[in-house]
């Protein structure tokens, strides 16, 4: 399926593809191919984070770059970018459930928190459920599913 985009701004408008990207010189998890997947999550230039997505297809001087929702560094709002598959430093599946606990109203209790990070357990694969030690109550409120 292809999009076209009409930037609002009076640049030339361009055309997008859900196809995959090789991103060359990006770290990703292993047993993956170095491919950036519309939805996925990628890391380029001097530390932005986005999620793919899709591929840019027209004008030809953009073909083949990607088509990014970048975050902003205050986390309140994002915009468009186009990246080079060449300036992602790293491209991983999208971490949702995480993202789901970091970004929730009412984070656990310090303590908890702390003996969560002292377990490297603040990472997707650990957050859900928290390991509590022994005789330790849990957080007033769970993360959020």
């Amino acid at each position: 399926m292809i999009f076209k985009i009409l930037p609002p701004s009076g640049e030339q408008a361009f055309t997008v593809s859900m196809k995959r990207v090789r991103v060359p010189l990006a770290s990703v998890p292993p047993a993956r191919p170095a491919l950036a997947a519309p939805g996925m999550l990628v890391t380029y230039g001097d530390g932005h984070l986005g999620r793919v997505l899709g591929r840019i297809e027209a004008p030809a001087e953009l073909r083949g770059w990607l088509l990014v929702l970048q975050l902003s560094s205050t986390a309140d709002f994002a915009y468009l970018r186009r990246i080079e598959p060449a300036s992602v430093r790293e491209c991983r599946p999208n971490p949702s459930r995480f993202a789901r606990w970091f970004f929730q109203p009412h984070l656990p209790t310090p303590d908890l928190v702390a003996h969560l990070a002292d377990q490297a357990r603040l990472s997707e694969a650990w957050i859900d459920p928290p390991a509590l030690p022994p005789g330790t109550a849990p957080a007033r409120r769970r993360p959020a599913k």
